[in-house]
């Protein structure tokens, strides 16, 4: 579970609460389903519109990775491919083949099986890259769910919010017409009910829409620094390359700070 997505979405919640208490504000107050109605129905319609139903159907998958702790180690990364270097250096590629089934990364282990099966190093960069490129185009697709639907709410409560307003002023110029009285109290409470529509699509947009998108995307760049991590392991040990410049060359994918401690317990787990 990823305990900062969890947190932030109470967070979120529990400041709106504070905030309704502080001013004295009733949850009855919030229940307009003619806003609710516009801004997550037009919403998900106007997301449906915007991409395919290969990728709608991803949504629950990537809202449950969003909510779910996925780490990609560099620490591990460097361990085993240093030590593949090490194996490689003393005994050949060739003896790194008992070694591909004991590896949990279907990546890496793709990478390892074109480098034990004598591909040139160019063509073994070009297939990874490759592979690298669908993972990516791939998950932007499916990001992008969450971003449109975070484009669009605001929007969908503006729309609310117009229609609102041109209904109560339409009732307010109608009792004018007919010379009756014009209710200030009921105008007043016409116009705060159409202001909902824009709370609800700004709220819903920023603070699950584009956060649930965001959280996506933080993971994807991980997960993208560890791929290319991977490759350049790869190749580096494809190249017969020391391990000691293995190390050094897949430290440098990591900010000083902490490439320095992952050093430290590589060296001390080596």
């Amino acid at each position: 579970m990823d305990i900062s997505s969890i947190a932030g979405l109470i967070i979120a919640l529990a400041g709106l609460g504070i905030l309704m208490a502080i001013e004295g504000l009733s949850i009855g107050l919030f229940v307009a389903p003619s806003a609710i109605a516009i801004i997550f129905g037009g919403t998900i319609g106007a997301t449906m519109l915007n991409h395919t139903p290969e990728q709608l159907k991803k949504v629950v998958v990537m809202t449950k990775i969003a909510f779910t702790m996925i780490k990609f180690e560099p620490t591990e990364l460097i361990e085993v491919i240093v030590s593949l270097a090490e194996k490689a250096r003393r005994e050949g590629v060739i003896s790194l083949e008992e070694d591909i089934e004991q590896l949990a990364d279907p990546f890496l282990k793709n990478g390892l099986q074109l480098v034990v099966d004598g591909t040139a190093p160019e063509v073994t960069k070009s297939i990874m890259e490759t592979q690298l490129e669908i993972i990516e185009t791939r998950h932007a697709e499916y990001m992008g769910v969450w971003t449109t639907a975070g484009g669009y709410a605001p929007t969908m409560g503006i729309i609310g919010t117009v229609m609102g307003v041109i209904h109560v002023l339409h009732k307010a110029g109608e009792a004018s017409a007919t010379g009756a009285a014009v209710d200030i109290g009921e105008l007043a409470g016409g116009i705060a009910l159409a202001f909902l529509a824009t709370f609800f699509g700004i709220f819903s947009a920023n603070v699950v829409f584009l956060p649930i998108g965001g959280k996506l995307k933080a993971k994807h760049e991980a997960e993208m620094l560890y791929r290319r991590m991977t490759i350049d392991g790869i190749l580096a040990i494809e190249h017969g390359e020391n391990p000691a410049i293995v190390k050094i060359r897949l430290l440098a994918y990591l900010p000083p700070d902490e490439a320095k401690k992952i050093e430290k317990k590589v060296d001390k787990e080596g």
